[in-house]
């Protein structure tokens, strides 16, 4: 259940640093005691006037004390880019591990570039989408619709055209009203032709967005992976096949494994999605109990999944629904699922 950890040594600001690569963040931030004692010197912090909300995994807001624009540079590699980063207060795991590089500066770096990089940031990149564009689709807004100062809401975007069930890049135009902000986010297009986007107005007064108003462009896309993960569910009715080449086995005991295996084959799984069960009338079935020591039902909040994640992670709940391994469920208990490569590249969905 538990994979190695994304963290590598980056230079920032011209200082080595440890660095957390987070693929499901959308900023990167620095802890407040590297900052004064490593970069405040040539790296002013500049102020946000509080209007950048953030909130982490759980739902809490995270805090800042401000931001600094610096530069980043990635060892064994050509990459050097410009970026903001926030400035975080300290915690016990930021004093170990101060730099967090999120989205905002992975998806300016072209793999191409990190050739001799390490495998950290190869497996960081090749979680993030990489697109293959078949045109851009605008969209617009659904219905008049006033946002307050800082409100952030979520909204209905019409795509245009005739586009529907897609998936794609959604960010916002360049002639979006000044005082909004629009994060950039993997989408769904619905039946309807409808998506949902999350505006936040950082303005000090309200603003009206028209109805049937340009606010942001749909480029559609196919996730493009380097896994090698299985979708669909496999049957037990080929014949099994097992290599005993390599074994100790006599020609004789060969035979006789083969045929023992063929009769018992129901036995056998094949394939990931191919799963044994009681029968729900047998006599032999058990039920089991859960005895809770707090019966206060809990649900936590949806994190974010990896954009470049989000597609396979789709397809891989749908084969464990189609096989019966999971159903829908309207429970007042729910726990985020927690993403693990398998050795063979495939994807394990844990969760509590």
């Amino acid at each position: 259940m538990i994979g190695e950890t994304n963290d590598t040594l980056v230079h920032i600001g011209g200082v080595e640093c440890p660095s957390l690569i987070d693929t499901g963040s959308m900023i990167s931030n620095v802890c407040e005691s590297f900052y004064r004692s490593r970069l405040s010197r040539n790296f002013p912090l500049l102020q946000l006037d509080r209007l950048l909300r953030i909130e982490g995994g759980g739902g809490n807001l995270l805090d800042y004390l401000g931001y600094i624009e610096v530069p980043i540079n990635i060892p064994k590699s050509t990459i050097q880019l410009w970026a903001p980063v926030l400035v975080t207060p300290d915690t016990p795991f930021n004093k170990q591990i101060p730099l967090l590089i999120g989205t905002n500066i992975l998806k300016q770096i072209n793999l191409a570039n990190v050739a001799e990089a390490d495998k950290i940031w190869k497996t960081s990149l090749d979680c993030l989408v990489k697109l293959q564009h078949t045109g851009d689709h605008i969209i617009y807004s659904a219905k008049e619709i006033t946002i307050q100062p800082d409100e952030s809401i979520t909204i209905n975007g019409r795509v245009g055209g005739s586009s529907k069930d897609i998936t794609g890049l959604v960010q916002p135009i360049d002639t979006l009203t000044g005082g909004l902000l629009m994060p950039q986010g993997v989408v769904e297009v619905d039946k309807e032709r409808l998506v949902k986007l999350q505006i936040s107005n950082i303005s000090g007064h309200p603003i009206t967005i028209p109805r049937n108003q340009k606010i942001a462009l749909l480029q559609e896309a196919r996730i493009l992976t380097t896994s090698k993960s299985q979708h669909a569910s496999q049957s037990s009715t080929g014949p099994i096949t097992i290599d005993l080449e390599e074994s100790a086995l006599s020609e004789i005991q060969k035979t006789e494994t083969v045929e023992r295996l063929e009769k018992w084959r129901k036995v056998f799984a094949t394939g990931p999605f191919e799963l044994g069960r009681m029968k729900q009338n047998d006599p032999a079935t058990e039920t089991h109990h859960i005895h809770l020591t707090n019966p206060i039902p809990f649900k936590d909040k949806a994190r974010r999944i990896p954009p470049g994640m989000y597609v396979e992670v789709k397809e891989h709940i749908e084969n464990m629904l189609a096989c019966g391994a999971i159903r829908e469920s309207e429970s007042p208990w729910s726990s985020n699922v927690v993403l693990v490569r398998k050795k063979d590249g495939s994807l394990r969905l844990c969760t509590d």
